[in-house]
Formats: structure tokens, C-alpha cells, sequence
């Protein structure tokens, strides 16, 4: 078949090639690192476009047309558009007059392979690198066709020459895989065992591994920098896989090591907690270990996450992947290790004496913090002593101080603005006697501590360092380093297994009718806990963190420090309860019982969120969906008190105020269908969107919420969301779309801690 030659005249040859330098010279400054070779990526790259724009002088025009056509519905960025639809306009005006135009269609072949360097679309992985490579190959190839029959040949040797040197690279570059294999496969194996070692609490065997996994490293690194691998560093995709590897055992084996020695002088073991009191002069003493290895750590994270990269295959890939995961488990555990070790000797009233007032709440009547507060006690630590001072029921709280009728709730604004109505006190004026019950309304933990220990002064209490929440799956956690107790008078033996079903439900069918009875036993529960804890010799520090660990990170135990210098240390732990402020986008949703009843353990709850951002200017629109459900079925089983209420609802509706939070506009709220109008407030840097909801045994509601706004978007687009603490963990199904760059957020499943997500 014949091919229509196009020839080019001497002028237009000398612009063709002008255009091609100048092409060259552009592609080379696009950033892009097809090996990572340090001189290499701007060679090629540069070649890359300076070839583009010399062929596609002779380029097909609708092959240019094409490419920049692909270009416009894939590209990221406004300018990137209009420039690939210009090329579609051009070239198609060139295939209209069927004339030569070198010069037109060499430059708009420069301009496809431009926009082609710069894309930017990040998922899938490698769509870039693939639509750059099809739209630049395919101009090349189209132009080459339309050439002299020299030309073709020269380029055709040129091109087999390329592929022969590619392919001896891959020879040798899977020869030294090979010989690599066994050492690369230990080392991450190694390090592996070695990382969960440490995070498990065993740092002689931490320690062992992490040493065998540097030498392992060792081994390997004379081969990974051998001569085999340099000719790999030349071609594209292959020398993604040689600086990964080199990267991994240059910086990992010497981190390694310095992990595995530094972990050797970590010995929790020594940081003993007999009857009530932790000896912190050994937690003084692991301060710099701890310090040493968190650097070490910090270190051998950041080596083995910047030698990733999509371009690499498995197995290599796949194993760093994983090895990733654990540094950097490592990694939040060893700054939290430091960070616990620098705050516990203030906390344990170090040269001083600390008082805290500790909350236990009730999930089975929900408040925006987690549950209802309906006992207390006062906890005093000096010098690493622990012991309980007084305790009682909420009742005492509100009937105690000198002026019951006349204590002012001091705090932030939107706080008063927020819960005044329900009995904080608006315009100044004190709050209700009763509003002791409503005081973990708001979600965040540290404003809630602040009220408490005000109010707690106000109500017969005395000035108090911090405040301590804890629901029955914290005393659960008690129970797992006491053992069992058996309350006294009665033949009820409470372990790990049934203390919580037995806070949340059974306690109410056993004083049934018998309300004083029932907060008496709870105050005996909580008590008898905590004098079993502080009365035991219990186990490693290690094994006290495991068993607190859930608690801590869900909510369902949270400390704060009125002392401000202890303060950053509790955020950065996790353990303060903090309703964080959207830095860009959010949503979260709190439930506060209303009805009253204790019918909140039986509410199962769901929430989906589905938005499309424009990542550009920060406009969101999204549509949050939440299902309550009531799994109670038979209210008959439970007392008057658990399962009735006082709105006129079926006995055994669960009911609640609803506060949804987000950093958008409300535009409908619909409940099955049905349009509601929700009040508009703020709140801890949030809207605040509440209304009251009503679901009977045995049914669901599903409220429909549409949002609209701006976010910032400075530091890129992230969504945040803090589940609130009840009994069942809240599913979380989140779909954010963005209208540029084709990526996404995904997430679905439980979630029990604040989450920030990100693309």
C-alpha cells in the first residue's frame, strides 16, 4: 500500500529541528522520573519530546488530533484542557486543507508531548506514564511512516538497539535478583518479626531479629550495587526497582542496626506497679532508650517508605508493602511510648501531689461524649502512689456545695450557646441542679473535663488536676489484669466476659424497681475495680498498655490535664477524647438520649458518605445518609425505667437528639423520606445541625442529609469524622470523588477512631 510522503522543505527542516531543541529542553525541565537516575530522567525525557516534535512533522493529522483529544478528557488542570482542545481545533483544520503544514503539526506535536510529561493523574497508578506513552508513541509512529525510507531504517536500528540494551538490562538485572533474592527475603522477614516484636513488648527478641535482618542487608547491598544492575539504571521502570532496592539496604541496614542496639536498652520490665504504686524512677530511666530508639525508628521508617514505588513488581513490591505497614506502626508506637514515658511521672504527681476526679459513664444512655455520668470518684497520685479519696454517686454532686441553686457553668462559648438550654444556664444565668447529668452532652473531651472539674469545686469537691472518663469498657479492661470480682452480698461474679452486657442491660433487670439500689451497685462495681486494681502486683507495662489500648483509642477512656504543659503530650497520645476542627472537609454525628431511658445499647448505627470535590476551588457537594436502628424487639423484657420515656413514644423507643457536624451547608434533611427543618448552630469549629428522631423496637429510620460548600483545600482535600463511643461501633462507608484527577477516597467498615482520610 502506498504511504503519502511528506516532504519537508530545507526551511521547514531547520524550524522542525529548532522546534525539536526547544521541545527537548522543555521536557527535560517536566520533572518526570521514568528511572530515578539522578541526570538520566532529563536525558530521556528531553530526547522523549525533541523526538515527539521532529516526527510529528510528518504525523498523521488525526493521529495528533487524537492524542490531544485523549489529553482533554484525562487531563487535571484548566490550562492542559484548553491547550489539548486547541491542537484538536488545529490539526483538524490541517487534515481539512489536506496541506503539508510541517511546522503546524510539528508544533502541535511538541504541545501533546508537553501536556503528555506533565500529566498528573494519580489513580490508577501509572495512567500517566501509559496515556503519555501511547499518545507520544503514536505520533512517532505515524511520522516515521510518512518518511524516507532511510530515515525509517536508521530508526528502526536505532529502536532494535534500545530494545536489545533493555533487554540485556532485564538479564542482568533479574541475575542479580536472583542472587539477592535470599538475603532481600530475610531481611524483610526479619525486620518484620523484629517490628512486632517490639510493638508485642519483647525487646530481646525485637532486637535479635532487627540484627539479623541489618546483616541480611548487608548481604545483599554488595550485590544490589554491583555492576549487574548499572545498565538498569538507564531504562525506564527498571531503575524504579534498582534505587528501590539500593535506597532500602543503604539506609535500612544501618537504621536496623542502630534499632536493634537501641532496643536492646529498653527493658519495661523493670518499671514495676505493686499495690498501687509505679515506680517512676525506672520510667525515668527508660527516657533515653526510648528517645534513642524512636529516632532509630523514625529512621528506619522513613528509609523503607522512601524506597517504595508503584513501578515495583512482586514479590519486591508486595514485601515492602508490608514491611512499610509495620515501620510505621512502629513508628506512631515509638514516639507514643516517648511521649508516655515524658508525661506519666506528672501525671503520677511526681515531687507533688495530683487529684483527679474520674467520670464513670454509661453508654446505655448516650451522650455526645459517650454516655450518662452516674458515679464518680476521686483519685489522688503522689509520687507514683495511686489511691481512691472519695467516690459517690451523681446524686451527691448535685445535691452537694454550699449553693446548689446558684453554680455558674464557666465555659467557651458556643458550649453555654450550645447546651444552655438543657441546663448549662444561658445569658450568665446558673445552671439546673440536674444539669450534673447532662455534663458530657458536648462530644469533646478536654470541654467537658473543663466543666466537670469546675462544677466539681462548685459541688463539694475540691480543685482537681484533671479529669479522668470511663465507661464499663474500661473497668472491662481492669478486669483483664485483676481477674475476676465477686461482688460482696451477692453470689454475682463479674469477669471480662459479662461485665460490660452486665453494666449495659443485666444490672437494670436485676434491681428492676430499685433505682437507689442499682446506682448503689454500680458505685461498688467501679470501687471494687479500682481497689483491685491498685491492691495487685500486675504485669509488665507492656501488657497494662494492651489491655487499655482499645479503650484509649475508641473513647471509651480518656484523660485530660488541666495543666497546660501536659496537655499537647495527651492530644498527640490520643487519649483526650478531643473533637478535633475540620481542616478541610468532615462530618461526624452524635446521639444524646431524650427519651430518658437506657435503650441506647440496643441502636445500631450506620453512616454513609457520598461527595464529589472540586479539588481546585474547595466546592463540595455530598449527601450523608444515617441509619438508626432499634434491635430491641421485646421492651416487655426490660423494666419501666430502662425501656419507657417521657414523650409519649412506644415503650422501647430509642429516643434522641441527633447533631450532625459538618464544615458545609445544610440544604435538606429528609427522615424516610420526609423533609424535616433541623436547628443551625456552631460548635467546636463546626456547624452544628441537631433535631430530635424517634425509632421504635424492632424498626430503623434513615435520615437523608444534603450538604453544599467550600473547604480548603490548601494542604490538599482530607474528610475527618470522630464516631461517637457507644456500645456498637458505628459502620463508616465513605465515597469522595474528585471532578479532576480521576482519584478518590474510600473507606468502609467500623470505625472506633477519628479518622483522617486523604487521597
Amino acid at each position: 500500500m502506498l504511504r503519502r510522503r511528506n516532504r519537508l522543505s530545507s526551511r521547514q527542516s531547520q524550524i522542525v529541528v529548532g522546534l525539536a531543541v526547544l521541545s527537548g529542553v522543555l521536557g527535560a525541565l517536566a520533572g518526570c522520573h521514568p528511572t530515578q537516575t539522578a541526570g538520566v530522567d532529563p536525558v530521556l525525557t528531553g530526547l522523549a519530546a525533541a523526538l515527539v516534535t521532529w516526527a510529528g512533522a510528518t504525523s498523521v493529522w488525526w493521529v495528533a488530533g487524537g492524542a490531544g483529544a485523549v489529553i482533554a478528557v484525562a487531563q487535571p488542570a484548566s490550562w492542559q484542557l484548553w491547550v489539548a482542545l486547541a491542537v484538536c481545533i488545529v490539526m483538524s483544520g490541517v487534515g481539512a486543507t489536506r496541506e503539508s503544514a510541517a511546522v503546524t503539526r510539528s508544533l502541535c506535536a511538541a504541545a501533546i508531548a508537553q501536556l503528555a510529561l506533565r500529566l498528573d493523574l494519580r489513580s490508577p497508578f501509572g495512567l500517566s506514564a501509559a496515556l503519555a506513552a501511547v499518545t507520544m508513541g503514536a505520533i512517532v509512529l505515524s511520522g516515521l511512516r510518512r518518511r524516507s525510507a532511510e530515515t525509517r531504517r536508521t530508526a528502526r536500528i536505532i529502536g532494535l538497539g534500545a530494545l536489545a540494551f533493555s533487554g540485556l538490562s532485564l538479564l542482568l538485572l533479574v541475575i542479580a535478583g536472583l542472587a539477592a533474592r535470599g538475603n532481600i527475603t530475610k531481611a524483610v522477614e526479619n525486620a518484620t518479626s523484629g517490628l512486632r516484636a517490639m510493638r508485642a513488648g519483647n525487646p530481646e527478641a525485637a532486637s535479635e531479629d532487627l540484627a539479623a535482618g541489618a546483616s541480611a542487608l548487608s548481604g545483599a547491598r554488595s550485590i544490589v550495587r554491583s555492576p549487574l544492575t548499572w545498565p538498569a539504571k538507564l531504562v525506564p521502570v527498571l531503575g524504579q526497582h534498582v534505587h528501590s532496592a539500593e535506597r532500602l539496604v543503604d539506609a535500612a541496614q544501618d537504621t536496623a542496626q542502630v534499632v536493634s542496639r537501641a532496643i536492646a536498652g529498653v527493658d519495661v520490665k523493670n518499671v514495676k506497679v505493686n499495690a498501687g504504686v509505679v515506680d517512676l524512677t525506672a520510667i525515668e530511666r527508660l527516657q533515653l532508650p526510648l528517645e534513642t530508639t524512636r529516632d532509630a525508628v523514625v529512621a528506619l521508617n522513613l528509609a523503607v517508605q522512601s524506597s517504595r514505588s508503584g513501578w515495583l513488581v512482586d514479590p519486591l513490591g508486595s514485601r515492602l508493602r508490608s514491611l512499610s505497614r509495620e515501620t510505621a506502626k512502629a513508628d506512631l508506637q515509638a514516639r507514643n511510648a516517648v511521649e508516655a514515658a515524658r508525661l506519666a511521672p506528672a501525671l503520677l504527681g511526681q515531687g507533688t501531689k495530683r487529684v483527679w476526679l474520674v467520670l464513670f459513664t454509661t453508654p446505655a444512655e448516650a451522650r455526645g461524649l459517650g454516655g450518662f455520668p452516674g458515679n464518680w470518684a476521686e483519685i489522688t497520685t503522689q509520687n507514683g502512689r495511686i489511691t481512691i479519696t472519695r467516690s459517690g454517686t451523681v446524686i451527691s454532686l448535685i445535691n452537694g456545695g454550699d449553693n446548689k441553686d446558684g453554680r455558674i457553668v464557666h465555659a467557651p462559648k458556643d458550649y453555654l450557646d450550645r447546651y444552655g438550654k438543657y441546663g448549662a444556664g444561658e445569658d450568665g444565668a446558673p445552671m439546673s441542679r440536674m444539669f450534673w447529668n447532662n455534663i458530657t452532652l458536648s462530644p469533646d473531651g478536654p470541654t467537658v473535663a473543663e466543666v466537670a472539674a469546675d462544677l466539681y469545686l462548685q459541688s463539694g469537691g475540691q480543685q482537681v488536676d484533671g479529669v479522668v472518663v470511663a465507661d464499663p469498657y474500661a473497668l472491662q479492661a481492669i478486669l483483664t489484669l485483676t481477674g475476676p470480682l465477686t461482688r460482696a452480698g451477692t453470689e454475682t461474679t463479674l469477669t471480662p466476659t459479662n461485665i460490660v452486657p452486665y453494666l449495659l442491660i443485666d444490672q437494670y433487670r436485676v434491681y428492676a424497681g430499685s433505682t437507689a439500689d442499682r446506682k448503689d451497685a454500680l458505685q461498688d462495681v467501679s470501687n471494687q475495680a479500682i481497689q483491685a486494681l491498685l491492691a495487685k502486683d500486675l504485669p509488665s507495662p507492656v501488657v497494662i498498655a494492651r489491655a487499655f489500648g482499645k479503650p484509649l483509642a475508641s473513647g471509651h477512656l480518656m484523660f485530660w490535664s488541666l495543666h497546660p504543659e501536659d496537655q499537647a503530650a495527651i492530644r498527640a497520645l490520643g487519649i483526650s477524647g478531643t473533637m478535633p476542627a475540620p481542616e478541610s472537609d468532615g462530618f461526624s454525628y452524635t446521639l444524646n438520649n431524650s427519651g430518658p431511658n437506657k435503650l441506647d445499647t440496643f441502636a445500631s448505627r450506620s453512616l454513609t458518605y457520598e461527595a464529589s470535590v472540586n479539588e481546585r476551588s474547595g466546592a463540595v457537594e455530598a449527601t450523608a445518609t444515617i441509619t438508626i436502628k432499634n434491635t430491641l424487639t421485646d421492651p416487655d423484657t426490660l423494666p419501666e425505667d430502662v425501656s419507657g420515656n417521657k414523650r409519649g413514644a412506644p415503650k422501647g423507643s430509642i429516643r434522641s437528639l441527633i447533631t450532625a457536624y459538618s464544615p458545609l451547608q445544610v440544604l435538606s434533611v429528609e427522615i424516610n423520606g420526609q423533609r424535616t427543618a433541623w436547628s443551625e448552630e456552631t460548635e467546636l469549629g463546626w456547624r452544628a445541625y441537631s433535631g430530635l428522631i424517634t425509632v421504635p423496637p424492632g424498626d430503623e429510620i434513615v435520615i437523608t442529609i444534603r450538604l453544599r460548600g467550600k473547604v480548603s483545600v490548601v494542604g490538599g482535600y482530607s474528610w475527618l469524622t470522630k464516631p461517637q463511643p457507644l456500645s456498637a461501633p458505628n459502620n463508616v462507608r465513605a465515597l469522595v470523588r474528585f471532578r479532576h484527577g480521576k482519584r478518590s477516597i474510600r473507606h468502609s467498615g467500623p470505625l472506633e477512631v477519628t479518622a483522617h482520610l486523604t487521597s
